[in-house]
């Protein structure tokens, strides 16, 4: 760790309610996987949860609404009680309940946190907030914001919480490209110059090698189908062959709704030439760790799994992954292949990626704060992104955000 994330991490120890922030690449998740290793240590009680399925999963955890049983949350807090006090089990855990962390906290909204705040400290019998839980929170306000509503830190428990905001500024992600590095500090905030606006523009003529064709982030969910859907059509009509690999669930009730929340797939079909994108660290032996976002091209079926021929001549079988809801029912568990199609995703569904080779447009179709630094930020590097329209005003970042980082640190 770094010394600032050796701050953060004292912070937790000293048990302090902190707020961890920073630009992409800054070892947040990093951090956070301290965090639970200390609570481990230390036979704290912990939960690792995210505000997405996709998050969760890629810090090994959950849901914050599976955590806490909440369902979708939209009723009150002592409705949700009500519904929770069904299941001695999880009223259980939630009293023994010391440390809650929760990533990618941009895109939740203040009424959820204060309804998290409220319903903890009803179960717990506890007034003060979060039921005198210790709240680790993580995230990058300047990314993708709540669908709606305000954001986190203007709910009334952020005050009450005394939640310390901690900033990361080290770029860990980066580290080999000072010039990106200096370049997303400047967009996070909204700052294009006309200098950054010059050199991203050369990243136009990016050409990609080892027979891999890049990720294009799109901003909808329609755009990004009807790309995936197409190319993989085309591989299909020349006559390659194709597999289909299909997801197991144990017979305990209500796994299937586990994994629908988590977004596993009930299967994935691949075919030889299909361009695909690893969505969660594997580990392909004792010295092989394929990280999440890792792009490559299907070569051929094994007995084990497709494989997969990873940029710079890597090739490696990808196994599917079992993954448990051991706070639910330890016997509760589901198995998949961590590989999607990856022609294109969407900028929401790429956040926390780190993705090695990408395309995306950064001209009219970007409409939201935060959504072209988002999508720049998950490139490795300058010579990993091509941007094929690109516009200073497209960097935006919402007001209110510039002036909390501006008196919170």
């Amino acid at each position: 760790m770094d010394s600032e994330q050796h701050a953060a991490f004292d912070s937790v120890k000293n048990g302090s309610n902190i707020f961890l922030s920073g630009s992409a690449g800054t070892g947040k998740s990093f951090t956070l996987r301290k965090v639970v290793g200390y609570a481990v240590e230390n036979n704290i009680h912990f939960g690792v949860t995210a505000t997405t399925g996709l998050a969760s999963i890629l810090i090994g955890g959950k849901t914050i609404h599976s955590f806490l049983g909440i369902g979708l949350a939209k009723k009150s807090a002592n409705e949700l009680v009500r519904f929770a006090r069904k299941s001695p089990k999880l009223i259980r855990r939630l009293k023994e309940l010391q440390l809650l962390l929760i990533d990618e906290v941009s895109m939740m909204n203040a009424e959820l946190l204060d309804k998290i705040s409220e319903f903890l400290s009803i179960i717990r019998g506890n007034t003060k907030s979060f039921g005198g839980v210790q709240i680790v929170l993580c995230g990058d306000l300047c990314q993708l914001p709540p669908v709606e509503g305000k954001y986190c830190y203007e709910a009334k428990c952020w005050k009450e919480a005394n939640i310390k905001t901690i900033v990361l500024t080290k770029c860990h992600r980066q580290a080999e490209d000072v010039e990106f590095v200096n370049i997303l500090q400047e967009l996070r905030f909204g700052l294009c110059t006309k200098d950054v606006l010059k050199r991203l523009k050369r990243c136009k003529n990016t050409t990609f090698e080892d027979g891999i064709i890049p990720t294009i982030l799109y901003s909808k969910n329609v755009d990004v189908d009807a790309i995936n859907e197409a190319e993989y059509q085309k591989l299909i009509e020349a006559g390659v062959q194709q597999m289909k690999y299909t997801s197991t669930y144990s017979n305990v009730p209500g796994t299937k709704e586990w994994s629908t929340k988590l977004r596993i797939p009930d299967y994935v079909d691949l075919c030889i030439g299909a361009q695909v994108i690893v969505t969660m660290n594997t580990v392909v032996d004792v010295d092989v760790r394929i990280p999440n976002g890792a792009r490559g091209v299907v070569k051929e079926f094994t007995p084990l799994g497709p494989l997969i021929r990873f940029r710079y001549g890597k090739e490696h079988v990808v196994q599917s992954v079992t993954i448990g809801n051991e706070d639910d029912d330890p016997e509760m568990f589901v198995r998949f292949l961590p590989v999607k199609l990856a022609y294109a995703i969407t900028i929401h569904k790429s956040q926390g990626m780190t993705i090695d080779a990408v395309v995306i447009d950064l001209g009219d179709s970007i409409f939201q704060d935060g959504q072209a630094y988002t999508a720049l930020s998950r490139a490795k590097n300058l010579s990993s992104v091509k941007i094929i329209n690109v516009r200073a005003s497209s960097f935006r970042a919402h007001p209110g955000v510039v002036e909390f980082y501006k008196y919170a640190c």
